[in-house]
């Protein structure tokens, strides 16, 4: 087999509606497609594949269904973190300046 060609339908109702290319795979020992470009965050979208061989191709396979996950911007790094140094006897505290839609921080600690 030369390839593979991937195909994509956006609100598919029924089997037929599964035409649009939108890609091909580098040979036929590639065995994945990665959809990038127009994805749209938590849509659903059902795709199909054919072998291809020069000008040959095979049936449609069976539908896919997939969607992406929400794509969510980096938070801000926490500013003014400092930790206390000797002030307590029994704990460190530690401070910093809060970030914009965090819903909680990670703490870690390293000896050194």
């Amino acid at each position: 087999m030369d390839n593979f060609e991937v195909y994509v339908c956006v609100n598919k109702t029924d089997t037929g509606g599964c035409n649009t290319k939108i890609g091909t795979t580098a040979n036929g020992s590639t065995t994945t497609f990665t959809h990038i470009n127009n994805s749209e965050p938590g849509k659903i979208y059902y795709y199909r594949i054919k072998a291809v061989q020069g000008e040959s191709t095979s049936y449609f396979s069976s539908d896919g269904e997939g969607n992406a996950e929400p794509w969510l911007p980096p938070l801000s790094t926490p500013t003014n973190f400092s930790a206390s140094d000797g002030t307590y006897e029994e704990y460190v505290e530690l401070t910093w300046d809060s970030v914009t839609n965090a819903e909680w921080y990670t703490v870690y600690r390293c000896e050194g």
